[in-house]
């Protein structure tokens, strides 16, 4: 059963945890071209103690690409608008290799920038290319 995959195609989430009948929640795959930015964030502020917060990742999707099977609203938590509850997921279980991610990214989809964004209180605040408090991962 696949959690995460990024390759040659896009981005691959895997059933969302908690959810994993495969009838009711497949996993989604994501083209590149369907993809805008990939986004690493920290629970929402109603979730646990920010200590003992799972991170999630989160794919924004272009404008006019088509819609998920499932989950098109916007995703609980995420600072960043237009990132669809369907096109995210928590980092549980599993573990997220940003190095790996941002190279696979740099060489199959360069430009798609990855993204670290926080809840503070600019949430969803976007400036010229980027999202507030959402620097691109990698080398300063």
């Amino acid at each position: 059963m696949i959690a995460f995959r990024a390759d040659y195609e896009g981005v691959t989430l895997g059933a969302a945890p908690g959810k994993l009948v495969v009838r009711r929640n497949r996993r989604v795959l994501i083209p590149w071209a369907h993809v805008e930015k990939i986004i690493l964030y920290p629970a929402g502020p109603g979730a646990r103690d920010a200590a003992d917060r799972d991170p999630w990742i989160g794919v924004r999707r272009r404008e006019g690409s088509p819609v998920l099977p499932v989950g098109n609203g916007q995703a609980a938590d995420c600072p960043i608008p237009g990132v669809a509850a369907g096109a995210a997921r928590e980092v549980t279980g599993w573990r997220l290799d940003r190095e790996r991610l941002a190279a696979v990214a740099a060489a199959v989809a360069p430009g798609i920038p990855i993204v670290e964004a926080s809840t503070g209180p600019s949430l969803g605040a976007e400036g010229p290319g980027a999202a507030a408090g959402a620097p691109e991962l990698g080398p300063d």
